[in-house]
C-alpha cells in the first residue's frame, strides 16, 4: 500500500531551514541530513526513501542566498520551490491526470507552472472557504426573517402558508424536516450537543422551526427569490433581508447575485477549479450581497481576509 503522506513537503523544507543554521555539512540533531549545496546557493533537498515506507519525500529546489528568506512565513517560503520531475509525477498520479489536465493547458504544458497553478487554486479556494460560510448563513437568515415577516414564524412548519409556494420548495422543506430528525436520532450527531441545548427539537410531536431552517440546502434558499415569489412576499419585504440595497437594486438582480455566489461556493466545497472564472466579479458578487444584508458582516467577510492578496498572486495573468 502507498503511504505518501502530505507533509514530505513541509520535511523537505524543513531540513533546508536546518541546513541553514550553522553551515551546510553539518547534520542535525533531529536526525534529518544535511542538504547538499549546489551551484549559486540552491539547495536539493530530498529525504531517505524509507522515510515513508517506501514512498521518498518529494525533492525540491529552493532558494537559500539569504538567511532573512527563511524568516518569513511558510507561505512565502513554499513559493521559492520546484518541484524535480520525480515529484511532478508522483503528485499528477496522486491528483489523476485527468483531473490535472486543465491546469496543464492553462500552463501552456509547463508542468511546473501547471502545479503552481493547482497549488494557487487551492489557496485562493480556501481563502473563500470561510467568507462563503459566513455568507450561506447570513443569506438563508435574512430570506427566512422575510418569509417569517410575511407568514409568521414558523411559516415552514406550514408552507401552506405561503400562497405562491412551488413544488421543488415545498419538497425541499419535507426533506429538510426528515434530515433534522434523522440527524437528532443519531446518537453521533454534533447536533445534539449544540442547537438541542438551547432549542427544543420538536413540540407536540412537531419538528421546531429552526432545525428544518438549518438543514435545508442553498439551492433551497435561493429558490425562494425566483419570478414565483417577485409579488409575494419579495414586493413588500425585500428591505427586510437586504436593508442595505440601494434604490435600484431589485429581486432579480438579488436573485441572479445569489445563483452566481451558489455556483462560486459550490465549485469550491466540491474541491474543482476555479482559476479560469472571473474571480474578481465573484467577490465584488459577494460582498455586495454581504453589504446588502449586513454591514458588519460584510466587513468581517470582505476586508479580513486574504483573497484580495491571493488574486494578484496568479500563476498565470488573467485572460483580457
Amino acid at each position: 500500500m502507498d503511504r505518501c503522506k502530505n507533509g514530505a513537503l513541509l520535511r523537505s523544507l524543513r531540513i533546508a531551514m536546518h541546513s541553514n543554521k550553522g553551515g551546510a555539512n553539518k547534520g542535525g540533531a533531529d536526525g534529518f541530513p544535511p542538504a547538499p549545496v549546489l551551484q549559486n546557493g540552491d539547495v536539493l533537498e530530498k529525504a531517505s526513501s524509507n522515510v515513508l515506507g517506501g514512498c521518498a519525500d518529494p525533492a525540491v529546489i529552493t532558494s537559500r542566498s539569504s538567511h532573512d528568506k527563511f524568516k518569513r512565513t511558510m507561505s512565502d517560503i513554499q513559493e521559492d520551490f520546484s518541484l524535480l520531475p520525480t515529484a511532478l509525477a508522483d503528485l499528477e498520479t496522486r491528483i489523476s491526470s485527468r483531473r490535472f489536465a486543465r491546469y496543464r493547458r492553462a500552463a501552456n504544458n509547463d508542468t511546473q507552472l501547471a502545479f503552481r497553478l493547482y497549488r494557487w487554486n487551492l489557496l485562493i479556494s480556501q481563502a473563500f472557504y470561510w467568507p462563503l460560510g459566513l455568507y450561506e448563513i447570513a443569506f438563508r437568515n435574512a430570506v427566512d426573517a422575510a418569509f417569517r415577516t410575511a407568514y409568521g414564524e414558523d411559516w415552514l412548519l406550514y408552507p401552506e402558508r405561503v400562497p405562491t409556494m412551488q413544488k421543488y420548495a415545498k419538497s425541499a422543506i419535507k426533506a429538510a424536516r426528515r434530515k433534522a430528525r434523522d440527524n437528532y436520532g443519531n446518537k453521533l450527531s454534533p447536533l445534539k450537543d449544540t442547537l438541542a441545548t438551547d432549542f427544543p427539537f420538536e413540540i407536540n410531536g412537531q419538528v421546531q422551526h429552526d432545525w428544518v431552517l438549518s438543514r435545508m440546502n442553498l439551492e433551497t434558499w435561493n429558490s425562494l427569490l425566483t419570478d414565483s415569489y417577485a409579488l409575494s412576499p419579495w414586493k413588500k419585504y425585500l428591505h427586510v433581508a437586504f436593508p442595505n440595497i440601494p434604490s435600484y437594486v431589485d429581486r432579480a438582480y438579488i436573485y441572479d447575485s445569489a445563483e452566481h455566489v451558489r455556483t462560486l461556493r459550490n465549485r469550491i466545497f466540491h474541491h474543482e477549479p476555479i482559476f479560469h472564472r472571473p474571480l474578481r466579479d465573484d467577490v465584488l458578487r459577494l460582498c455586495q450581497m454581504m453589504e446588502w444584508m449586513c454591514g458588519s458582516t460584510h466587513w468581517l467577510a470582505c476586508t479580513r481576509t486574504e483573497i484580495h492578496d491571493l488574486l494578484n498572486k496568479k500563476p498565470i495573468p488573467d485572460e483580457r
